[in-house]
């Protein structure tokens, strides 16, 4: 998705002087130890069971979607779950705390702030859904993450996520707020959706590690190295 945005800003560049090298994500994020994690959910006093976001709260991330969409399952009685919004607070989240403060959410929605490295393993485990409702990424590293920890996973079909999360995760619009209620609610209450994501999401994420990363890195900077030899 990357290189074809480049190529479409630079039209005179020859495709061949691109060279993809996805990224990995660390051995840490596996399936945890249920007493570990509730350990660790505990101490960071989450509420449970809940749905999770993790990344930086500002408008590229299309919070405001993921919360509306929230707060729709929560007023018609759909949802026991809370809303866990773990991350920094970036630019323009100004509205975004607004919108959470509203009656029908208070409570329900909780801002984590950001999650230390070594528990987001736990973190990512504990959640019953991880939804990434993200309006465009380079490449995305929280959803691969928590499918690697065995969490279904639900975002959005634009940029590099449809790309690296296609037929492994449920991808909506990422202007469809009714889609992503819809979505969320199916994969909470569908066991056989959830087994079979949780599956597919495990076998997806087993093939972004780092040292594939490195052995393409290297072919890269050979591949330089030969151009300008030439």
């Amino acid at each position: 998705a990357t290189r074809q945005a480049i190529l479409e800003f630079l039209p005179d560049l020859q495709p061949d002087r691109i060279h993809v090298t996805v990224p990995g994500i660390g051995e840490e994020f596996r399936p945890c130890d249920p007493t570990y994690v509730q350990e660790v959910v505990t101490r960071l006093t989450l509420p449970q069971p809940y749905i999770l976001y993790v990344g930086t709260l500002e408008p590229r991330k299309n919070l405001p979607a993921l919360v509306e969409s929230y707060r729709r399952l929560v007023e018609t009685g759909a949802i026991k779950e809370h809303l866990v919004l773990a991350g920094k607070l970036g630019w323009g989240y100004e509205a975004l705390l607004k919108q959470v403060s509203v009656p029908a959410l208070r409570g329900r929605v909780h801002l984590a702030g950001y999650v230390d490295q070594k528990d987001l393993p736990a973190v990512y485990a504990g959640a019953r859904l991880f939804v990434y409702p993200s309006l465009h990424e380079g490449f995305g590293f929280p959803p691969l993450e928590a499918m690697a920890c065995g969490v279904p996973v639900i975002s959005t079909r634009s940029s590099s996520l449809a790309e690296n999360l296609e037929r492994s995760a449920e991808l909506v619009a990422p202007d469809d707020i009714p889609g992503l209620a819809d979505t969320m609610q199916r994969l909470l209450t569908d066991d056989t959706l959830r087994a079979k994501r949780r599956t597919q999401g495990l076998e997806q994420a087993s093939h972004y590690r780092w040292d594939q990363t490195a052995r393409e890195t290297l072919k890269s900077y050979q591949a330089a190295m030969e151009i300008e030899h030439r």
